[in-house]
Formats: structure tokens, sequence, C-alpha cells
């Protein structure tokens, strides 16, 4: 019944006041400018999400109309398909996130927690806040290079038809019969609606992406500090300035040894028990990009290389590392928690344990038989993720890019 309350109250709506100390303040709030994250929300903020989920729709309503009246031609298809499979990712992710809100909130919550849980020890020692002042700056400029990067794509694909091609009635994305035929207000309702769309659900998509590799960026730096601590259980540093033990006092030195490493161990639990936690809440997600991404990759490059239009080529051309990063994201993030997690038991051979007393050897046992069993983040539970997914995925694109050129080489 407590487990149950606990989780309510961790599920709860976060508020704005909630965010400010946050170390995922800047991707909540983005995420809230977007309908998605509400804080902690209204009958107007409903609204505006579903206004953003109804855009979406149109967008791939759309384009899947576009693709159906252009069957024939591969070049308009295989165009269409990159904005169709990209806004679907976001869309997909929109939908992940609004339906599971109490889930996020708790998982921003526990973040926050474990953050919380060692952070005296990073205002203790220089070197361990100058990590995670790190790690926290790293955070911040991913999702900010992230969001200049779709800026700067906004600006190349928006307005490329009517500098490439004036006075054709070119769309963005996918070309429509009804935009060169009919009014000129039909133009601008089929252009603002490809606009609108690509804007509001990619920026949601890349967003939710930098969201979770922010929260493995701070795990990682958390099994880093974790590390250090356990590194640092030595004769010298065992005990505080407050607490200095002396040569003559061996039994209090044992004793405030071994509960330091009680303490270590309480957090290794902890952060097993927390990517255990963000496994299964981003596992989802992380598989809806994997399999998207790897389309969209496959495709761009089609296009990047054989369309016959050089504005298509150049378009193709700039946004081809937005998908490969967005899955990049993932294997290095999670990749880093993995390393951090394996070099537990690396930091228990370096500690000071060869003159320490038989209970903490045996405590020692406890931490290094969980960390014999691999930290893993999956896709979806299929996929492992890390740095040779990432290769592997990059390789799969690759080859249905190979399909796409066979099977334009015979039409």
């Amino acid at each position: 019944m407590e487990r149950r309350d606990d989780e309510a109250t961790e599920g709860r709506v976060l508020t704005w006041r909630e965010t400010a100390d946050s170390v995922l303040k800047y991707n909540i709030r983005q995420l809230c400018v977007f309908g998605v994250w509400p804080l902690p929300g209204s009958a107007l903020f409903h609204a505006y999400t579903v206004f953003v989920c109804a855009i979406g729709l149109a967008g791939l309503a759309q384009d899947l109309a576009g693709v159906y009246a252009c069957w024939d031609d591969l070049q308009e298809v295989t165009m269409a398909l990159i904005h169709i499979l990209s806004v679907s990712s976001g869309f997909v992710k929109l939908a992940y996130f609004v339906c599971r809100r109490p889930v996020l909130n708790a998982l921003v919550r526990r973040t926050g927690q474990l953050v919380s849980a060692q952070r005296h020890f990073c205002d203790s020692d220089e070197r361990l806040r100058a990590t995670f002042r790190a790690s926290h700056r790293k955070a911040v400029y991913i999702t900010l290079l992230a969001y200049g990067y779709l800026s700067v794509q906004g600006c190349i694909w928006f307005p490329l038809p009517m500098i490439a091609y004036p006075g054709e009635r070119k769309l963005p994305f996918m070309q429509m019969p009804g935009a060169t035929t009919g009014s000129i207000y039909v133009y601008v309702l089929l252009y603002s609606l490809q606009c609108l769309s690509s804007m509001f659900v990619t920026f949601i998509g890349v967003t939710v992406d930098c969201f979770f590799a922010v929260v493995m960026i701070h795990t990682a730096v958390q099994f880093r500090i974790l590390n250090a601590r356990i590194e640092a259980l030595r004769p010298d540093v065992a005990g505080s300035a407050s607490t200095r033990i002396t040569v003559n006092d061996q039994s209090k030195y044992h004793d405030n040894m071994y509960n330091q490493l009680c303490q270590c161990i309480q957090t290794h639990q902890r952060l097993l028990r927390f990517v255990r936690y963000l496994d299964s809440v981003m596992n989802p997600v992380a598989m809806t990009q994997f399999t998207f991404g790897v389309m969209v990759v496959g495709i761009t490059l089609f296009q990047a290389s054989d369309s016959p239009s050089s504005s298509t080529i150049f378009k193709c051309a700039t946004w081809l590392p937005m998908p490969g990063t967005q899955i990049f994201m993932y294997c290095w993030g999670a990749h880093d928690v993995i390393d951090q997690g394996e070099a537990v038991g690396g930091a228990l051979y370096r500690c000071g344990w060869v003159d320490a007393g038989g209970s903490l050897k045996r405590a020692m046992l406890i931490i290094m038989s969980c960390a014999r069993k691999p930290v893993s983040l999956t896709a979806g539970r299929v996929y492992a993720i890390n740095r040779a997914t990432f290769i592997s995925l990059m390789n799969a694109a690759y080859s249905y890019y190979t399909l796409l050129r066979q099977v334009n080489g015979r039409e």
C-alpha cells in the first residue's frame, strides 16, 4: 500500500517551481513549450496539446495523399517518405509522452533524487564538483546544439522551394496537385501545414531524444562519482577532517571505512534500480527512433546521391546528419552508462582494501557480485544499446540505400 502511495506521489504532475532546480529543467520546459509536458497544465494547455496533435496528423494525411497521387514517381515518393517517417517518429514519441505522463514525472523525480543523494560528496570534493559541472554543461550543450541545428534546417527547407522555383508553387516536402492548379489560398494553406507539422513534431521528437540523452549523461556521472568514492576508501581519507583517524585507533578506522563502503553499496543498489527503471521507460522510444531513423538515413542518402534536383540534393545533404545523430545520442549515452557501471569493479580493486578487516572484505563481495552483472539499456527489449549497435544500424541504413538504388536502376 505504501509503495502504491509513493508511486502515486512520484507520478503527480510537476510544477514550474519543482523543475526550477532539476537537472532536466531545460528539457522539460522545452517539452512544455511544444505542448507535451504540462507544468502543471490547464484546460488551455490541453487544448494546445490537441492542436499540436491535430497539426501533426493533418501534415501526415497531406503527405500520404501526395504519395498516393504520385506513386509511380520513386523520386517524389522517397522525398515524401523522409518527411513522413520523421514526422511519424516524432508523433509516436509525442503520443507516448502524453499517454505516460505519470511514469515520466516519476523518472524526473527519481533522477533528481539520484543526483541529490551524492551532491554533498561533490560539494566537499573539488574534483567531483568539476566532474558534475562538466556533465551538466555537456547536457545543456547537447540540447542547444540539437535545437540550433534544427533551426538551421528550418531556414533551409522552408523557404527553399520559393527561392529555387519562383512562381512554380512548389511545396517543401510533398508536391500536391491542388497546389499548382488551385487558388493561391490553397497553396498557402498546404505550404503552411507542411511547415507547421514539420516544425512542431520534428522538434518534439528531437527534444524527447535529448531528454533521455541528458538522463543517461547524469546517470553515467553518478556512477563516475560513486567510483571516485570507492577509490577514495583509504586509511588517510576514510574519515572526514572532524573524525581524523589516528594510527592507534585501528578499530575506529575500520568501522569508519566499513560504514562508508556500506553507503557506497546503497548508492550502487539505487543506481542499478534506477537504470532498470530508465530502461523500462526509455526502451519503446529508443526502438521507435532506431526503426524510423534507419529508414530515414537510407532514404535521405538515396535522395542526396541520386536526385536530379540540385535543391533536393542540398536539402537532403544538410538533413542527413540529424537522424544519425538522434540514434547516436542513445547509443553514446547508454554506452557511457555501461562503461561506468563496469568500472565499479575496477574501483573496488583500487581502493585500500588490502589492510581492511574481514567485515569490510565481506561487504566488498556484495558490491563485487552486483558489479559483475553488466548494466544494460535496451531498445524495445530487443537491442542492447551501445556503440556497436550504432554501427550495425548504420550498416542497415546503407543496405536500405543500396536496395533503393537497385530498384531505381531497374526502372
